[in-house]
């Protein structure tokens, strides 16, 4: 956010990476509502005061490859949307339309509504990815910021490694002996209804007992139960934040 901008080096425990573009960031000027991260959101349209802002309208296929992403604080953390129709409506006011809400896992930090004012981020310039090992997840990250005329207070960060968290499944259904659902690929470009490379884990609750099982497939054959509990697997065994959840039997 330098003005005149000037290169910034970030460091964490171990490494560093250095910011050649400047941040846009901006306020929200209207409410937001929660909507589903499974459809993409046709009525909400969002009005932003962001300066510099250098975007326009993608296609359906560029916004499904990370174009015009955006991040939203709201009082639980950041939300990640994506919009595919951006419309000058005023000095430095974009109406942000046609929405991906809640990518790489954020759907469990949106308000509903989250009120106007809210800070938000073009993912587009001076985002960069600092590297860290799994063995950081979950702790106190310090960070430290420095150009060639003077260093940033230091930081510490608690890294949740949120996009390394598997997406959960959804569409569970249950026909009175198959359990099945549909996985998902955090590249979003499809639902995968097959995809060996996904991996879940079922639990079954009936009564007191919970039998886990855990499979590639995107089906199991089971008797009846109280409810399931369905989530994806990252490839470190790492489960999704949120479960498919299905109730059987009146539970």
């Amino acid at each position: 956010m330098l003005n005149p901008f000037e290169p910034v080096t970030i460091a964490g425990p171990e490494g560093e990476q250095t910011l050649t573009r400047p941040l846009r960031l901006g306020a929200t000027l209207s409410a937001f509502p929660a909507r589903s991260a499974l459809i993409v959101d046709e009525q909400t349209s969002l009005t932003i005061f962001m300066p510099n802002l250098a975007v326009s309208s993608v296609s359906d296929d560029d916004v499904l490859h990370s174009a015009n992403r955006f991040a939203i604080e709201t009082p639980l953390g950041w939300e990640i949307i994506a919009a595919r129709d951006v419309t000058l409506v005023g000095a430095h006011e974009y109406a942000l339309s046609h929405l991906l809400r809640g990518l790489d896992g954020t759907d469990i930090y949106q308000a509903d509504p989250l009120a106007s004012g809210a800070r938000i981020l073009w993912l587009g310039s001076g985002v960069e990815t600092l590297a860290l090992s799994a063995d950081w997840r979950g702790t106190s990250v310090t960070v430290t910021g420095m150009t060639q005329s003077r260093a940033a207070q230091a930081t510490d960060l608690i890294w949740q490694d949120l996009a390394g968290v598997p997406l959960h499944p959804v569409h569970a259904t249950w026909d009175s002996q198959r359990l099945s659902w549909i996985g998902r690929d955090r590249a979003f470009t499809g639902w995968e209804s097959d995809a060996d490379h996904l991996r879940y884990r079922v639990r079954l609750y009936r009564g007191e007992t919970i039998e886990t099982v855990d499979t590639t497939q995107t089906f199991i054959e089971t008797s009846e139960f109280d409810r399931a509990e369905i989530v994806q697997l990252g490839p470190d065994g790492r489960e999704s934040l949120m479960p498919e959840t299905l109730n059987v039997g009146g539970a």
